[in-house]
């Protein structure tokens, strides 16, 4: 009886050290994503789970059972994995200035595994003048397009400025300034 007490700690301890790990892999994100991208074929694709290596980022592809498997290690890895395979296999693109998503049908046989892990541990996009331009009047359907276009180009570290210009104003109010001061110094909706 006296050991169950530590016992329990050192499970609790292990599972807060693997959960993170295992919380960002979103295998039903990772589905959507695939039916928003190619809806028409997304009942050919499979996502599967496969741990980190050497801490960082994989993915992998193959074909089994008529299906493209689509394995990675979180969403963004299984997004990248679904880029790659449109781009070197179905010779499709997706950017900011258009899209050819003429997809094949069969879809192309993976024949030999791909095997791709990131070496880098952060992918950071945009800067404060790309989230200024227009972004700030965005509705959703913008927004998801932009979310989808960062995972399937591996994006893990977008700018995120939202709320921004609220803390700045507590800041500049703790520091004296009143809001009418404040009203005109910010720009944006």
């Amino acid at each position: 009886m006296r050991y169950l007490k530590p016992v329990r700690l050192l499970i609790l301890f292990m599972l807060m050290f693997n959960l993170p790990s295992i919380a960002q892999f979103n295998k039903q994100a990772a589905e959507n994503l695939i039916k928003r991208v190619i809806p028409k074929k997304a009942d050919h694709f499979e996502v599967q789970y496969i741990p980190k290596e050497n801490n960082k980022d994989i993915f992998e592809i193959e074909s089994k059972h008529g299906k493209i498997i689509l394995k990675g290690n979180n969403g963004i890895s299984v997004a990248s994995a679904l880029k790659y395979y449109l781009y070197h296999f179905c010779h499709c693109s997706i950017t900011w200035n258009g899209v050819n998503l003429n997809v094949p049908d069969p879809l192309p046989v993976v024949k030999k595994k791909i095997h791709h892990v990131s070496p880098y541990k952060y992918r950071y996009y945009l800067n404060y003048c790309t989230f200024n331009y227009t972004m700030a009047w965005w509705d959703w359907a913008q927004w998801q397009k932009q979310i989808d276009w960062m995972a399937l180009n591996g994006i893990n570290m977008p700018l995120a400025v939202t709320g921004e210009t609220a803390i700045w104003e507590k800041v500049y109010e703790k520091l004296g300034f009143s809001r009418d001061e404040l009203k005109n110094f910010f720009s944006g909706p």
